[in-house]
């Protein structure tokens, strides 16, 4: 049967990120740091981020609830990132404050469908690391640094090189997937 897609989007509001108040809301000073806004369990191989960043000077913020039986897994995460920020809640309008102040919004998932969080780090202009995968290079293409989430070179390099070249690019990609577009999209699905 024909297949038509309607690409998962990101809210208008996600734009308007102030990095101060981000910084305010995390409790931290003017030090650049990496940011991973999502569930903290191996599926989003939050461990090999912060071996990755063990052999730079970035210190890993972490937005995103603990999912039960992986109290463990975050203590790796805390043993290999000691100077780690983790916020295991923060209201949904207040992300993008967050994600304006970070150096770098990093998800080197195993697997990953959109990636909302890096749509939105997108939208404040941050660069964005994410692990390889085909739907994450359609979203994002030219626009992300890919890393290979089994390798914490990988994933170490490609934040190194997501630091080293912001597209520019950031927010107009962003803008390409709009909840709006998403709505249009479905809508000619349903008539035809």
């Amino acid at each position: 049967p024909p297949l038509r897609v309607a690409y998962s989007g990101v809210a208008r509001e996600a734009f308007d990120g102030d990095a101060a108040h981000g910084r305010e809301l995390l409790g931290i000073g003017d030090e650049p740091f990496v940011l991973s806004v999502s569930r903290v369990e191996p599926r989003k191989n939050t461990l090999a981020l912060a071996l990755a960043l063990r052999e730079l000077p970035y210190r890993l913020v972490l937005v995103g609830p603990v999912l039960r039986g992986n109290e463990r897994y975050l203590e790796a995460v805390r043993k290999a990132a000691p100077h780690l920020v983790h916020v295991p809640h923060l209201e949904h309008d207040l992300v993008r404050h967050v994600h304006a102040a970070a150096a770098v919004h990093a998800l080197p998932s195993w697997y990953e469908t959109t990636g909302l969080s890096t749509l939105e780090a997108l939208a404040t202009g941050t660069p964005v690391v994410v692990g390889e995968g085909p739907c994450v290079r359609e979203y994002f293409g030219d626009c992300a640094a890919f890393c290979r989430p089994v390798s914490v070179t990988s994933v170490r390099g490609a934040i190194v090189r997501a630091l080293d070249r912001s597209t520019g690019r950031e927010c107009d990609v962003a803008r390409s997937y709009s909840w709006d577009r998403t709505a249009q999209e479905l809508l000619r699905a349903y008539a035809a």
